[in-house]
């Protein structure tokens, strides 16, 4: 018998569930394992297993995470408000572009230039982002077309964060050493795109490596 302290109200005992971790399956498993409900109180979880192993008290909050019409009207609305904006954003940004990028030869305007461009840049990543979460929320019928938007959305969400580094590094740079003369575009562009490429093609070399599936390592929970 296990007994689990301090892990819930009253009112979520309904769905715990005493499980095991399976070494052989490398995952939770209920067998030989049973809840006590009518000995477990609001401060602690009563288990019944008929084996030793490393036990554990499981939650699931019915209902929390299924898609709803109401949840799925919010994600569209939400995320159309936030490409319209970006849009927005990339159109300003190319405007003030070609306004700030007329001297790069000289290093302030070539600075400033960057720096629209950096901003540029994470904007269309964020705005392809939220495109594939539009188009792509609901299109699991088909296994390679919903890897293919899971990988998508990874690579976009990736070189995003890889922007927003590059921009700390080019604000830095400016503050601390205005003297230096800045990067060209093309090299914060090939780091920007190069560095999440990267990350996820040695994720996927290394997924195939150990025979294991893109769809059950991107996809497995969502389908």
């Amino acid at each position: 018998m296990c007994r689990f302290h301090n892990l819930t109200p009253r009112h979520l005992f309904d769905v715990v569930h005493c499980v095991y971790w399976d070494f052989s399956t490398a995952q939770w498993s209920t067998f030989g394992c049973q809840y006590m409900s009518s000995e477990s109180s609001p401060s602690t979880a009563v288990c019944v297993c008929s084996h030793l192993s490393n036990f554990a008290a499981l939650l699931d909050v019915s209902g929390r995470e299924e898609n709803t019409a109401i949840k799925s009207l919010l994600t569209y609305i939400f995320c159309g408000a936030s490409v319209l904006c970006l849009v927005v954003s990339i159109g300003l940004s190319l405007r003030l572009g070609r306004i700030e990028s007329y001297n790069l030869a000289n290093d302030q305007f070539r600075r400033r230039a960057n720096k629209a461009t950096l901003n540029r840049h994470i904007a269309i990543c964020l705005l392809l982002t939220h495109a594939v979460i539009l188009v792509g929320m609901d299109r699991k019928e088909v296994q390679s077309v919903c890897l293919t938007f899971s990988l998508t959305l990874s690579f976009f969400l990736l070189a995003s964060f890889s922007f927003m580094l590059l921009q700390g590094y080019h604000l830095l740079k400016s503050t601390s050493h205005p003297l230096v003369s800045d990067l060209r575009q093309g090299n914060y562009a090939v780091f920007g795109y190069g560095a999440p490429a990267s990350i996820l093609a040695i994720a996927v070399m290394t997924i195939w490596s150990r025979d294991l599936s893109l769809a059950d390592v991107f996809i497995g929970d969502y389908l």
